[in-house]
C-alpha cells in the first residue's frame, strides 16, 4: 500500500493544496480501479482521516484508490466571498486523479460533520457520477446551522441564509428525478448535537424513492465513531 500525501496547484482554487491518497500495490498495466473520496470536517485538513482513523489499515491490499482532499471551512461549496471549493473537488479533482492515477470511473464519495453534508450535496448534484455516498453525523440540516455562525455564512452564501443549492433537502428533491442515483448511506449519534437535523432527514428522505440507509447508535460528535462508521461504510461498498 502506497500512502501518497502530494501538494496540487488548483485552478479552480489559485492555489497550492494537500491531497492525502491511497494506492493499492500489485496494480496491473491497463487496470483501472474505483475511487473513494473522503472528506473532512470545519475543524479538519486533509490530513484528518489519516491521523485519527484507521483508513490506512481498513483500505491495506483492497482494490481501491483513496483520496482525501482539504476543503477548508467551505462546506464544500463555491464561496461568494472565498474559494470555489466544490468546483475543485466536485470536477477539478476527479478530472486531475483519473487522468494521472489508474483511477476509473466508479466514484464513491463520503465524509464527516461537514465532509457528510458535502458527500451528501455533491453526490445529489451530481447523481450519475457517483454510486454510493455516505454521511457521518453530517450537517445535513444546513438551515439548522444558522443561529451558530453567521460569519461564516455570510463568506459562503453573501448573507445570512441557506439558498436553495445549499439546502440537501431541495437537492435531494431535483435528484429524484434523475435516471441513475447514487445510493445514500446515512449515519449519526443518538447523543450528537446534529442528531435532530438527521433525524429530519431521514424522515424526509424515507419518503423518497432513493435507495437510502440509515443507522444510529449510542455516539457523540468525534472520531471514535467515524473510523468505526467508515469500515461499516467500506463493507457496503463491497471493501
Amino acid at each position: 500500500m502506497a500512502h501518497i500525501i502530494m501538494t496540487y496547484r488548483s485552478e479552480q482554487l489559485a492555489k497550492d493544496t494537500d491531497i492525502h491518497i491511497h494506492m493499492p500495490e500489485g496494480i496491473q498495466k491497463g487496470e483501472k480501479l474505483p475511487v473513494l473520496y473522503l472528506l473532512h470536517g470545519i475543524g479538519g485538513s486533509a490530513a484528518s482521516w489519516d491521523k485519527y482513523s484507521s483508513i490506512g489499515r481498513y483500505v491495506r491490499n483492497k482494490k481501491l484508490i483513496v483520496v482525501i482532499p482539504d476543503g477548508g471551512k467551505s462546506f464544500y461549496i463555491d464561496e461568494v466571498y472565498g474559494e470555489k471549493y466544490y468546483s475543485y473537488i466536485a470536477k477539478e479533482l476527479p478530472d486531475m486523479i483519473e487522468a494521472t492515477f489508474p483511477a476509473s470511473e466508479e466514484r464513491y464519495i463520503a465524509g464527516l460533520s461537514m465532509g457528510g453534508y458535502g458527500a451528501f450535496r455533491i453526490a445529489l448534484m451530481n447523481p450519475e457520477r457517483y454510486l454510493f455516498a455516505a454521511s457521518f453525523s453530517g450537517a445535513v440540516d444546513i438551515e439548522a446551522l444558522l443561529p451558530y455562525d453567521h460569519e461564516r455564512f455570510m463568506a459562503i452564501t453573501g448573507g445570512n441564509f441557506v439558498p436553495e443549492e445549499m439546502d440537501l433537502f431541495v437537492l435531494a428533491k431535483k435528484a429524484e428525478q434523475a435516471m441513475v442515483k447514487p445510493k445514500l448511506y446515512q449515519w449519526c449519534g443518538t447523543e450528537d448535537f446534529l442528531y435532530e437535523g438527521n433525524v429530519k432527514f431521514k424522515e424526509f428522505m424515507e419518503k423518497t424513492t432513493f435507495d437510502y440507509t440509515y443507522a444510529e447508535g449510542t455516539g457523540d460528535h468525534n472520531w471514535q465513531y467515524w473510523d468505526k462508521q467508515i469500515e461499516i461504510f467500506l463493507g457496503f461498498i463491497g471493501f
